[in-house]
């Protein structure tokens, strides 16, 4: 990835539609607390990531990862496995250290990520 779009979302994310255009391979980008993204061949989804007091974020990128295979394996949509990957990232900063997401802690901020289509 250039330098010229690292710091630019809208690059980014037109830099990940050109990659997985004709693919079924999908790109999640996390913006920390500000927002994150998953995008695909023929879609671009946009999540708001719920407000936490972090205690670590050691582990969140692969717990994302994981919350959104979850949801694949148990038959979610693409939005809805997108929810569940910030649920299980945002989950695991909620825990110190190396310390895995909390199931009660995933299972409540499921319903307060907001997903839109781009």
């Amino acid at each position: 990835m250039s330098t010229k779009i690292e710091n630019n979302i809208d690059g980014i994310v037109d830099y990940f539609t050109t990659m997985t255009k004709d693919t079924e391979i999908k790109a999640m980008v996390s913006r920390g607390p500000k927002e994150s993204y998953l995008i695909g061949d023929g879609f671009k989804i946009k999540a708001k990531v719920p407000m936490i007091k972090a205690k670590s974020t050691i582990g969140a990128g692969d717990s994302m990862i994981a919350g959104f295979v979850t949801g694949k394996v148990l038959g979610y949509d693409e939005k809805d496995s997108f929810r569940l990957a910030i649920s299980f990232g945002s989950s695991k900063c909620l825990e110190d250290g190396v310390t895995p997401p909390n199931k009660e802690n995933i299972e409540n901020l499921f319903d307060k990520i907001e997903v839109r289509e781009l």
